[in-house]
């Protein structure tokens, strides 16, 4: 049989770098939820309910390729470069920002007023509240956490982690219903536990693979995102995670894991695509689709057109716009990330 056709190595986890373009598009249509609306509040709900998967599918894919890290000695390097790349990207969109908000609202001093207000600033030490965009707190969680486990990792103390995670866990569900959603999206109450089961799935993950097989995890899985999606219709809540959000993501990574076989074994160049596009473009999709989106949002109805008709498909349309973005990004050369 012809090997496959891609431009991955056939080392690599394929399912998971798919699993990671999912989750790039699931993050976009978190961010869509302005247009979902339009439809129906509670079917919104539901979706975003849903799409929150992405984020952590995210963390929880960094966990499973943290002890491979610490083995090779190459998490310095990669805290330095995830660090790199979140300081670049905020002076990215605080330029951006200025240039939107001059505009748009003629006003281009918002966005410095912002990373500048002291309140702001401590938010952003503390629980790396973006002082910029959003969306950005994830890049700095994701280095945060990484130290955090570092330490644990180091002496090892993993059953530490994975207790404190355990309770950390617990305590973002309490925190994120009683209201305070920006503290539950948080290195801390996010970034922790869910990376601390990508660890554990690294650690255990062939004993639970053996006793699973695929039609069983996405039984599960589909089970549970209904639950999830009904957890937040009827009890109208939009929280960054759900009940049931860190035993879903660890399903989805389960799933990923062991279809890996299935997808090197497919000659299929759109299942190479995604694989490539997870690997290579996933993270500057999370960056750019919210300078997209909103250039996309300013732009349409002065070409007199309505992208919000589209309502499912607006996420897709960005989506796309958005790794075109990041292709040309990718081409350009002496680029800060």
């Amino acid at each position: 049989m012809k090997k496959p056709n891609h431009s991955l190595s056939v080392d690599r986890d394929l399912g998971v770098d798919v699993l990671k373009t999912l989750s790039a598009f699931l993050v976009v249509v978190i961010h869509s939820k302005i247009q979902l609306d339009s439809i129906n509040t509670s079917l919104a709900y539901g979706m975003i309910a849903f799409a929150r998967l992405g984020v952590g599918c995210f963390f929880i894919i960094s966990g499973y390729y943290f002890p491979i890290l610490m083995q090779k000695g190459k998490l310095k390097g990669h805290l330095a470069k995830i660090f790199r790349l979140a300081l670049w990207t905020m002076v990215l969109y605080i330029i951006f920002n200025m240039l939107y908000n001059q505009v748009v609202w003629h006003d281009y001093y918002i966005p410095i007023e912002k990373a500048t207000d002291v309140t702001n600033i401590l938010k952003f030490v503390v629980l790396n509240e973006s002082i910029v965009d959003i969306h950005l707190w994830y890049l700095f969680a994701i280095g945060y956490t990484m130290l955090f486990c570092y330490l644990f990792y180091r002496y090892d103390k993993i059953k530490a982690l994975y207790l404190i995670s355990a309770c950390l866990f617990v305590g973002g569900i309490i925190v994120g219903y009683s209201g305070y959603f920006s503290t539950q999206r948080s290195w801390l109450f996010y970034g922790i536990p869910f990376v601390a089961a990508g660890i554990f799935i690294r650690e255990r993950g062939q004993a639970l693979l053996s006793r699973l097989d695929v039609s069983t995890i996405v039984l599960t899985l589909s089970i549970g995102l209904l639950i999830t999606v009904a957890e937040a219709v009827y009890l109208g809540v939009n929280r960054d995670y759900y009940i049931l959000s860190i035993v879903l993501a660890s399903l989805a990574l389960l799933l990923a894991i062991k279809v890996n076989p299935l997808i090197g074994e497919l000659n299929n160049r759109y299942v190479s695509s995604l694989c490539v596009i997870g690997v290579k473009y996933s993270m500057y999709i999370y960056i750019f689709h919210i300078a997209v989106k909103r250039t996309v949002d300013f732009i349409a109805p002065h070409i007199g057109s309505d992208l919000n008709v589209l309502h499912v498909g607006y996420p897709i349309v960005i989506f796309l716009l958005s790794l075109g973005v990041s292709m040309l990004w990718c081409r350009l050369p002496h680029r800060p990330f």
